[in-house]
């Protein structure tokens, strides 16, 4: 049997493009976080994101046979990938010395055929290699790529990929002339994913498990660069804000990025993205939070089961360029599942169609609350993290239909990362398909996001399941109470999920 002995490792660059030189993901007082890293090719590329297909039309999951992506010299290694659909396999590697290779197909295996819904794992049972680890040793990208047609040649150089054990190739170059020529314009054709994976010496391997790392990102938009074309809202800022005080404070975190309005750009929310992924690593938790508007439209392209295009709006997102502004259900999916091995929980308090204001279709405030509300630390909380108390008004309507359901935004994702073998992602959704998530009458937060920081502060311990036990209760008794007539039903999706994830 043939041993293929290679080291599939990247160069840790520290010299990032100048819109990204400043870190989003920020340690919290008497906390650390690795440095963030990318894996560049010889002209500086990204490689990660030059390769990424932010809307593929099918799932790819790839993975190794060690949980901790940790190999030891002169290891063997195990590598599975599977697809949504039936395709052609590609595994690229990006090394160390800057030099980069096609470990599939090869000579010894050189039927790159993968079946939709069938775990491949390589080397196979009637495979003529291995993979063993050898020098230099590192941290190492692992890129599956899967696309409908085979490509060609000349992506490679021109090179035969089954004409030798392992083909070196030009990174650049199959970038150049195979993501961004032979996919190019075609997004629906192909997809990818990676998977980091370190390589140590015997001698240097450390035995003991590495502390697992709680990080957060805050999102909310209140105010729209587009605006009166999006209507501006009031309070989802403040929600993000004081989400974002109360895990700092309460919930062990160990860095975290609080993007509002004007810093929440569709650029700097993909930023914090990139950033969770890199300073994090399998095992760690993330929790996304978001507070603003979100909305559907008709699907550009085939794939939505229900013909639309999910989509959260950003600061800066264009109704009249929904693809390439707004943050779509598809492209997020694939943010979150940049992010596998983590244990991830998203929770979403997204204005549908009325938005989150008082007055935008759930009528005008009235002159007193009328429900119970946690009052003393919660309310003082707000008012300090506010400064002043919230207010604003809404104008002009979004024009867009209402967000939907969690099945139709990005529950559906969530489901199908999970049939692929991506089992730790949990969503807390702040209403039903086509209601309004509403914001207090009192200017105290949305709706939903009140009742959640009153649980995290009434609670010694508290998962995300005892959360949504907590809000689906309360937000509809005080809708019944406040706006007679209207209903907001939060959900959890999975709906048996959230027992693994403690929020505190």
């Amino acid at each position: 049997m043939k041993t293929l002995c290679f080291s599939v490792v990247f160069s840790l660059l520290g010299v990032l493009p100048p819109a990204a030189q400043a870190d989003v993901i920020k340690a919290l007082p008497g906390k650390s976080l690795p440095e963030a890293v990318t894996a560049k090719s010889a002209r500086g590329v990204d490689v990660e994101a030059a390769t990424q297909n932010p809307q593929p039309a099918f799932l790819v999951r790839v993975s190794v046979d060690r949980a901790s992506g940790i190999y030891e010299q002169g290891e063997l290694m195990q590598v599975s990938v599977e697809s949504e659909k039936t395709g052609y396999l590609y595994l690229l590697y990006k090394q160390a010395d800057d030099t980069n290779k096609v470990l599939f197909p090869n000579q010894y295996d050189t039927d790159n055929k993968i079946t939709g819904g069938r775990k491949i794992t390589l080397p196979t049972t009637t495979s003529r290699f291995q993979l063993r680890i050898a020098p230099p040793l590192g941290a190492e990208l692992l890129i599956a790529l899967v696309t409908l047609q085979p490509l060609t040649d000349k992506p490679f150089g021109g090179k035969s990929l089954t004409a030798s054990a392992v083909t070196d190739i030009d990174l650049d170059t199959l970038i150049e002339k195979g993501v961004r020529v032979e996919l190019r314009d075609k997004p629906r054709t192909w997809a990818e994913h990676c998977v980091r994976i370190k390589t140590v010496a015997r001698s240097e391997r450390d035995t003991k498990p590495a502390a697992h790392k709680r990080i957060g990102l805050f999102v909310g938009v209140s105010k729209y660069k587009h605006h009166p074309r999006i209507r501006n809202l009031s309070i989802c800022h403040l929600d993000a804000q004081v989400m974002a005080k109360l895990m700092q404070d309460h919930c062990r975190l160990d860095g975290a990025a609080v993007l509002i309005d004007e810093q929440a750009t569709r650029q700097a929310i993909e930023q914090a993205f990139v950033d969770l992924r890199q300073k994090s690593k399998p095992g760690d938790e993330i929790f996304i939070y978001w507070s603003g508007h979100g909305a559907k439209c008709a699907a550009t392209g085939p794939g939505e089961p229900d013909g639309m295009d999910e989509f959260l709006v950003p600061h800066d997102g264009r109704p009249d360029d929904v693809q390439g502004t707004m943050v779509l259900d598809d492209t997020l999916g694939r943010w979150v599942q940049a992010l596998d091995g983590r244990k991830v929980c998203m929770i979403l308090d997204a204005c549908h169609s009325g938005g989150q204001a008082a007055g935008k279709g759930l009528g005008d405030a009235d002159d007193g609350e009328k429900s119970v509300g946690a009052g003393g630390g919660l309310d003082a909380l707000i008012s300090a993290v506010a400064g002043v108390a919230a207010g604003g008004k809404s104008v002009d309507a979004l024009g867009w239909q209402p967000l939907g359901s969690p099945s139709d935004f990005l529950g559906g994702k969530l489901g199908r990362m999970k049939d692929l073998g991506q089992d730790d992602a949990d969503m807390l959704f702040s209403s039903a398909s086509d209601e309004i998530s509403a914001e207090r009458r009192d200017g105290k937060l949305s709706v939903m996001t009140y009742y959640l920081a009153e649980k995290l502060l009434a609670s010694s311990s508290l998962t995300l399941e005892q959360a949504y036990e907590h809000v689906r209760v309360e937000v509809p008794k005080y809708m019944q109470a406040n706006f007679p007539g209207r209903q907001q039903t939060p959900l959890l999706v999975p709906a048996q999920g959230g027992k693994k994830v403690n929020l505190r």
